[in-house]
């Protein structure tokens, strides 16, 4: 976004670790944003963080030094823990629990064995089978302890046989231990004796507490996100403390912070309490900055589509605000989590296509070639073709690119995955560039798919809404997989930006933390127990505040209560504006608008109000905003015959046109503002290339954002 200009010493650097790409934003005090990418590094991630911070300091001629000294917050959004957990390289876990529940996790749900696989899948008995257990059965203990629903303790816990169910699982291996009492979240006093217990025994464990976890109803959820926070939380640490170190050494000193997938930061000191919130963080940074940008544009209802190497992430602003999520779903285990809903499918650019010779058809992920080897045309060693190779061949993206994530740019090797590309498509009577298309018509119609499933998740329509597109490929698909939506408009945001958008988000988003609290009420409501709850939520976090040093006078608290039918099992979350102080009136209200969202999540015939409401989840949200740097206007005054660079010819996938159309490339940066040009047209910018087809025209507005429209009618001129 124009020549970046250091005009203070205050710096803001916001990091984002994929699993093919590590990207970098850079935010100056005069609203520049410097963006950069690297190849992540699977083996220690946290080379993958400097060098693309690295890249981005090269860009304002500083050294990593040099930039950290400046930098006022450093901010990283992580993969690490959800790499650890997929690839089941976590930490040996231990499981103590109320004695006759050892079982929990390996009954599941009977959802267990379609969690987390598409709905295509879900009949393929091959594929739909429960998940590989976290923890093996030899390493789990019940000991004689319970609380009843009302959280009066019946039984103490029996101390003695903790100490000797730690002694048996550490002389296993146990590495972290994991406490699942029942109903502790009701009275945790049984699991932090036995937590006391347990650190002063073995001080070098980790140990993870169902009540600190998920304080809610729900006795398997609650069970796996305890299970989980305690099978990443080593590995998490790990990787935190290795960048604090290296920051400390490079001249930043304060704790780096980390991203969470609610779509705020915390202290990376905090992190290892409560890793488990460092799942999806990543693309949560991308749905947290396109609400800001919504918020400037006067846009009210966006999809974000985040499209990097490996997946693509879907995300909802409805009326201004992100679509928020209680459980998360990741490798089949689903958990409570507060978290932004974000839906996730294996389909990026470095997506593996493959030929299913049983069905004689093509498919498209979930499998990735990941960032070693990557795509075929990086060189690296790849042998199978990629929506990447795909879109090379079709000439979406040029053969000299940044996109590999070398340093300076690279060729890309178009002969070689144009030849594994022939091969495949000769098996089924289809020349090559009709199987690159094929590949990319494949990948865009499950694109399409999972925001179907989204917005009717979320109950809205897509053609009322603005589709946001980011990520390395998310600017070069966009209009494929939009155009099945019937979505009409489409934002780049900030251009070069565009494909680093998640870690821009990531350096600007606030520091938060979500507390929640389960418990039945039925009506008449018991609005002074009801406030309490509120109260004691709102201490807990200015606790949590306190040691991050924060400013009382910025925190900002959001309450919600969770209310559901009785007899029905959904439940639906409504703010409250009087929580600490309510009255019968305030909830009456909450009612009813519990009511009117149900209505259009659901649809207004499967409500049940003779059967009456119950009050089910409380939940906390409080935040300390972030600062956010207004961006400055892009100069792009040049004509757009000035920013034409060339010309290639592109097969435009499911537009109609099935011939290769002659295709103006323009330089992004150079590319001029406040005119409408009607595709064909190819934009290249530093990370990414967006793709106009000929049925949409393209407008550069001042801050440098590439909106993209359906052509209805003449292409819009002016501002």
């Amino acid at each position: 976004m124009g020549s970046p200009v250091l005009v203070t010493k205050d710096l803001v650097c916001g990091v984002d670790t994929g699993g093919t790409f590590t990207d970098c934003a850079i935010l100056t005090a005069d609203g520049t944003v410097v963006p950069a990418k690297a190849t992540s590094t699977p083996d220690d991630f946290a080379v993958g963080v400097f060098d693309s911070v690295g890249r981005a300091a090269a860009s304002l001629n500083l050294t990593v030094g040099e930039v950290l000294s400046r930098t006022s917050r450093f901010v990283v959004g992580t993969t690490v823990g959800t790499n650890a957990f997929l690839e089941r390289k976590g930490a040996k876990v231990g499981i103590i629990t109320t004695r006759g529940f050892e079982d929990t996790l390996y009954i599941m749900k009977g959802t267990g064995r379609s969690k987390g696989i598409a709905p295509r899948d879900i009949m393929r008995l091959e594929i739909a089978q429960k998940p590989a257990p976290l923890v093996l059965k030899r390493m789990i203990r019940g000991v004689l302890e319970r609380v009843d629903g009302d959280g009066d303790i019946l039984i103490p816990v029996d101390i003695d046989a903790v100490e000797a169910a730690a002694d048996e699982l550490v002389r296993a291996g146990a590495e972290s231990i994991a406490i699942l009492f029942l109903w502790a979240f009701r009275n945790p006093e049984n699991e932090r004796r036995a937590r006391d217990a347990i650190a002063t025994r073995h001080p070098g464990i980790y140990l993870s507490c169902s009540h600190e976890i998920a304080s809610k109803i729900g006795e398997y959820e609650r069970f796996t996100a305890t299970v989980v926070n305690a099978y990443i939380g080593p590995v998490t640490i790990r990787y935190v403390d290795s960048i604090a170190k290296r920051c400390k050494e490079e001249g930043f000193a304060t704790p780096p912070l980390i991203m969470q997938c609610n779509g705020g930061v915390m202290s990376s000191e905090l992190v290892g309490r409560q890793a488990v919130a460092t799942l999806n963080s990543g693309p949560a940074g991308g749905v947290t900055a396109s609400a800001t940008l919504a918020g400037v544009l006067g846009i009210r209802n966006v999809i974000t589509a985040d499209v990097g190497g490996t997946s693509f992430d879907v995300g909802i602003i409805r009326d201004g605000a992100i679509l928020q999520a209680d459980k998360v779903v990741v490798g089949q285990y689903e958990f409570f989590s507060p978290a932004i809903e974000i839906l996730t499918i294996g389909a990026g650019g470095g997506s593996l296509a493959r030929l299913d010779r049983a069905r004689r058809v093509i498919t498209v992920g979930p499998e990735s070639a990941g960032a070693n080897p990557g795509p075929i045309c990086y060189g690296r060693g790849g042998v199978e073709p990629t929506l990447t190779d795909a879109a090379l061949q079709v000439g979406y993206v040029s053969a000299v690119t940044s996109l590999s994530g070398k340093s300076g740019g690279s060729s890309l090797d178009r002969t070689r995955s144009e030849s594994v590309i022939a091969a495949m498509g000769a098996e089924l009577g289809m020349d090559t560039t009709a199987t690159a298309a094929g590949i990319i018509r494949i990948a865009e119609a499950s694109m399409a798919d999972l925001v179907q499933r989204a917005v009717v998740a979320a109950g809205v329509d897509p053609r009322e809404f603005t589709l946001f597109a980011f990520g390395g490929a998310g600017p070069i698909h966009a209009a494929g997989f939009a155009r099945e939506l019937g979505v009409k408009s489409i934002v780049v945001p900030y251009g070069d930006v565009a494909s680093v958008w998640s870690a821009f988000g990531v350096a600007t988003g606030d520091i938060m933390h979500v507390y929640e609290y389960a418990h039945v009420f039925g009506e008449p409501f018991d609005t002074d127990a009801v406030s309490k709850i509120f109260s004691d939520l709102s201490s807990r976090a200015n606790e949590a505040f306190s040691r991050e040093h924060a400013d009382p006078a910025r925190i900002e608290v959001r309450y919600e209560i969770g209310l559901r039918y009785k007899t029905q099992l959904n439940e639906v979350y409504v703010d409250v504006d009087q929580a600490k102080n309510l009255k019968p009136a305030d909830l009456a209200d909450v009612v009813a608008r519990f009511e009117a969202r149900y209505a259009e999540v659901f649809g207004a015939e499967a409500g049940f109000r003779e059967a009456g409401v119950e009050l089910v989840d409380f939940r906390a949200t409080a935040r300390v905003p972030a600062d956010k740097i207004a961006a400055r206007d892009v100069a792009g005054q040049a004509t757009h015959r000035e920013a034409l660079q060339g010309s290639r010819c592109v097969v435009f996938v499911g537009s109609g046109q099935s011939e290769p159309i002659d295709t103006d490339v323009y330089d992004g940066q150079r590319f001029p503002t406040n005119l409408g040009l009607p595709g064909p047209a190819l934009i290249e910018l530093s990370g990414t290339t967006v793709v106009v087809p000929p049925d949409y025209s393209v407008f550069r507005d001042r801050h440098g954002n590439f909106i993209l429209e359906r052509i209805t009618s003449s292409p819009r001129q002016g501002a």
